[in-house]
């Protein structure tokens, strides 16, 4: 085993039993080839996948080069991280549907990642663990799916699709969700403008606001805040209140100045430095701390609605 660059190893617990294990370097199987000779039938798994976006975290070089084809070979778009803080750096920066991650990087900072990604801190994204075959998961992360390495091309290709057609069949209001009850439950006609240049930030907003039974136009800069309300009302606008071009504060200002009753909702960070009175001075009608909390979120608009007297 050690001239093939190897090592064998037991671990071993009283009262438990003892596990044997072995690795040595070999070369990673392409399954790309094996997923262009599938026979996915109709629709086609490329139609399925097409386009959409794969981040893969993976400190193995060549199952993150293998892992990167395979994807990429069924049409989606994918990056690669080889380490934990380029993963976060990927997601902070761009939107993915899914992240697959090997489990032997949940450790506790990438077990923090792990359920950043699940409490929807980077949108609505699936996160499936690779773990190696027969060493089950320490991982306390509860993921929306597991596959094994070495990955088979039949079982990455079925779960991506399993995990795609569950987001595209989702109904657009969740009828058992605990967050719809009471006032806020009866208010999704509300009519909400969600001012914020962030994508990342804003398809987290979003996808909390459909978790609430709302929907939400966008607007990235307070100049098109301005361009939104000429052309239809809006009953609330999720402002925010750092942004290019025309921030949330002097958008605010401005919208109160033509006379709009608008409910608007600062969305700030505490680390630059925004007060609530300064929020408030400019006209703003209540205040939210990213990041966003669904809770607080839901508390805010429910109160913002009575209120200001909106009708749903």
């Amino acid at each position: 085993m050690e001239r093939m660059g190897g090592r064998i190893w037991a671990e071993s617990e009283i009262g438990t039993g003892s596990s044997f294990y072995f690795d040595f370097a070999a070369d990673v199987a392409d399954i790309s080839a094996d997923l262009q000779d599938l026979d996915g039938g109709s629709p086609t798994p490329r139609s399925r996948l097409e386009n959409k976006r794969a981040l893969i975290i993976d400190d193995n070089g060549s199952a993150l080069e293998m892992l990167i084809r395979a994807t990429r070979s069924l049409g989606m778009i994918t990056n690669g991280a080889s380490s934990l803080q380029e993963g976060k750096t990927h997601l902070e920066r761009e939107e993915y549907d899914v992240v697959l991650m090997d489990a032997m990087m949940t450790d506790e900072d990438g077990q923090d990642l792990a359920e950043k990604i699940k409490s929807n801190r980077y949108g609505e994204v699936w996160l499936v663990l690779l773990s190696p075959l027969g060493r089950g998961s320490s991982s306390k992360v509860m993921a929306d799916g597991w596959l094994n390495k070495p990955v088979k091309a039949l079982q990455l290709r079925n779960l991506l699709e399993d995990l795609i057609s569950h987001s595209e069949n989702e109904t657009p209001i969740a009828e058992n969700n605990a967050f719809l009850e009471g006032p806020i439950a009866e208010a999704r006609t509300i009519r909400i403008l969600m001012a914020e240049d962030n994508p990342v930030n804003r398809k987290v907003a979003l996808s909390m606001l459909k978790r609430l039974g709302y929907q939400a136009d966008v607007a990235e800069n307070g100049l098109k805040v301005l361009q939104a309300l000429q052309e239809k009302p809006y009953d609330i606008v999720l402002m925010d209140v750092q942004m290019p071009e025309m921030d949330g504060l002097e958008a605010t200002r401005r919208i109160r100045d033509s006379g709009y009753n608008t409910c608007i909702i600062a969305m700030t960070a505490h680390s630059m430095g925004e007060s609530r009175d300064e929020c408030l001075d400019a006209g703003m009608n209540a205040y939210i701390s990213k990041p966003i909390e669904i809770e607080e979120l839901a508390r805010v608009l429910e109160s913002c609605i009575q209120g200001c007297a909106i009708a749903g």
